[in-house]
């Protein structure tokens, strides 16, 4: 049982090196071996030694701040409150860990260690923690950040750089008292109270707000007290309540209202349907909500709160309804919707930079067919961008929506990298420029880079569906069966997790025996879900076939959809030919982005020798599909292009070497 567990990237190896022999000069006894990181089949072996130790040192540096293993080992260490930060060479924290002070190692080469790293230590002496209560589930370690994470509430973030007419932004204190919610059904109202703690867990880690305690919540509650008796009571500057509506045999409706105690005003409401059984996923989804809404209007969580505004209150009004459906933008409506109120926004406050720098933002990340004529939307794509910059040169929303736009909408994927890169550099903690960096790494085929920026933009905002689903789908161009399983369990409880362990068995490497382990159980999960029963057992008596590349007839209910999986399933368990026959019948479809779809080494990825054929090479005519082809051509980045026919060898060569 080692005093200190010493946390690090591989990179800055030497320097731990010096760093351990003084630890262990100094009398620490350590755990620390670099060769644990090649790979999670030690993740018990890792979260068993941190348990044990006394403290965890966590050595930050330019390379830590990116690594997925050490952001997770420093937030187990946080959450049992033995983290001890340093830094190796002036690197902050990154965020969610500045709170605890980080001894500057910049200068030191050994030798002595410098006092206040000792005296964070103890002096010298490190009392164990008493071990964890059996009772408390144990989980992976290399899931801990992101169960932390969950907690957050997300949301869209309100840019107030050089808001004209207003001072600069103040993050008002924020204290939320969480009411327990009530019902006329007796069921539902034994269950208002267990809810109302759910949300209020769900809450407690937002950024810039403190939760009041439930049990005085509630005895409040049940005295009948106004919303400004609360306030005054409780020191709360708001509350959330709510009601629980029965809707028929089988389903409710949650109201949410979200109360200013000093004025008694409710500032948002909003209404959430669900099952009756209170699932855990209406409650995420009542947390997302409320946790949207309070980002929006409050300014907690990693968005600032607007001050000193003169816009009307028509404009500003629709301006923070569009920011929640930006949040959601995943769902098309939404994102419809924020684009409409956000081009009344510009029109009612043509200088407020941050009505531009949304409406940019929100057609960056639309398609260019989904907001109406595509020239007149680029117009006005181009228009909000130049005219939040004229106002806000610094404009974080708008240097994104610019990063994020560059390829999609003008097809210039080398000025969607420089963008990006630039914005990263000088913003590297805001998930804005995350996304931006990691949207522009995944167009250039740079999927394992790209994975660290859509992870770190979703640890600042984990309510966010879109940013979840963003790092899902980049995952399956670079990662495994088992890390898929690791990841999706990080959110065992979210509603699509089956869909994707069932993408991971058509995507990724599970072999027979991860199907015949889980199979039992997911189709029990996808069984009244959005999968037809149809589709479960076709998958049923088709997957195992697919998995192992045995020949089997490609399902008539797939053949009919002729869709990318179609020419994939026909490839591995057909032939060549059949795999031929179906990408024409994809062309004739003219299936969106096609091309894309086939860019993989994994185990969707086409032969060689079907990549040199012309029906093939007409998947990427066009001049955007052309650009992303010649950058990754140009780069090295081989996987899944088109090929002429003298370039089939070296690329069989190539897979064999990864396939090794």
């Amino acid at each position: 049982m080692a005093d200190i567990f010493l946390s690090y990237a591989r990179a800055d190896q030497p320097r731990i090196e010096r760093l351990a022999a003084a630890l262990q000069e100094a009398g620490f006894t350590l755990w620390w071996d670099s060769h644990l990181r090649s790979g999670a089949e030690f993740a018990d072996d890792i979260e068993a030694a941190l348990n044990e130790a006394g403290r965890v040192i966590v050595a930050w540096s330019a390379h830590a701040v990116k690594s997925r293993w050490v952001r997770d080992e420093a937030s187990e260490a946080a959450e049992q409150n033995k983290l001890v930060s340093l830094s190796l060479d002036g690197t902050a924290p990154p965020m969610g860990f500045r709170q605890f002070h980080a001894t500057d190692m910049t200068n030191w080469n050994g030798g002595p260690l410098p006092a206040a790293l000792l005296d964070a230590l103890g002096g010298g002496v490190i009392t164990k923690p008493a071990p964890r209560s059996a009772a408390k589930p144990k989980k992976p370690l290399v899931l801990a950040g992101a169960a932390i994470a969950l907690v957050l509430a997300g949301g869209a973030y309100v840019a107030t750089q050089g808001l004209p007419g207003s001072e600069a932004a103040v993050q008002e204190p924020v204290s939320l008292a969480v009411l327990p919610l009530t019902s006329s059904d007796e069921e539902l109202a034994a269950k208002g109270s267990g809810l109302s703690s759910a949300l209020s867990n769900g809450l407690a880690s937002a950024s810039g707000m403190t939760m009041i305690a439930s049990t005085s919540t509630a005895a409040a509650a049940a005295r009948n007290l106004s919303a400004r008796e609360i306030g005054v009571e409780l020191g709360a500057t708001h509350l959330l309540e709510g009601q629980i509506l029965p809707v028929g045999d089988d389903e409710v409706q949650v109201i949410l209202s979200l109360v200013d105690t000093g004025t008694g005003r409710q500032i948002w409401s909003d209404r959430i349907d669900g099952d009756r059984r209170i699932t855990p996923r209406l409650t995420r989804e009542l947390v997302s909500a409320a946790g949207l809404a309070m980002k929006a209007r409050l300014g907690t969580g990693t968005a600032q709160r607007l001050a000193g505004s003169d816009i009307s209150s028509e404009a500003y009004e629709a301006y923070l309804s569009a920011l929640e459906k930006i949040s959601l933008r995943f769902n098309d409506d939404d994102r419809i919707d924020a684009y409409r109120l956000l081009r009344r926004v510009t029109e009612l406050a043509p200088d407020f930079a941050p009505g531009h720098a949304a409406l940019a933002y929100i057609i960056a990340n639309s398609s260019r067919s989904m907001l109406g004529e595509e020239d007149t939307v680029r117009r006005q794509y181009h228009l909000a961008i130049e005219r939040a910059l004229s106002l806000d040169p610094g404009n974080v929303e708008a240097r994104a929506a610019q990063a994020i736009g560059a390829y999609p909408w003008d097809g210039d994927i080398e000025a969607a990298m420089e963008l990006s890169t630039a914005l990263i550099k000088d913003h590297p903690d805001d998930p804005l420029a995350q996304e931006a960096m990691a949207r522009s790494l995944d167009n250039v085929g740079r999927h394992s880079e790209a994975h660290d920026y859509y992870e770190r933009a979703l640890a600042a905002d984990p309510l966010s569906e879109q940013k979840r689903v963003n790092m899902y789908k980049n995952y399956f161009k670079f990662g495994t069966f088992d890390g898929l399983e690791r990841l999706l369990a990080r959110c065992a409880d979210c509603a699509t997790t089956p869909e994707w362990l069932l993408f991971g068995f058509i995507a990724l490497d599970g072999d027979i025996d991860d199907f015949e382990r889980l199979w039992p159980d997911l189709v029990k999960r996808l069984e009244g879900g959005s999968l037809p029963q149809e589709q479960i057992d076709v998958l049923d008596a088709y997957l195992p076939a697919y998995i192992k590349g045995s020949p089997a007839p490609v399902p008539q209910l797939w053949l009919d959809a002729a869709n990318p999986f179609t020419v994939i399933a026909a490839y591995r368990t057909v032939g060549e030919d059949e795999a031929l026959r179906q990408l024409k019948r994809l062309l004739e479809r003219d299936w969106p982005a096609v091309g894309e779809d086939f860019l993989t080494d994994k185990r969707g990825r086409l032969s060689p020798r079907l990549r040199a054929t012309p029906t093939y090479h007409a998947l990427f005519e066009g001049f955007y599909q052309q650009q992303l082809v010649d950058y990754r051509r140009k780069h090295g980045v081989m996987a899944g292009l088109p090929l002429d026919p003298d370039e089939v060898a070296a690329e069989e060569r190539r897979l064999a070497k990864l396939d090794r």
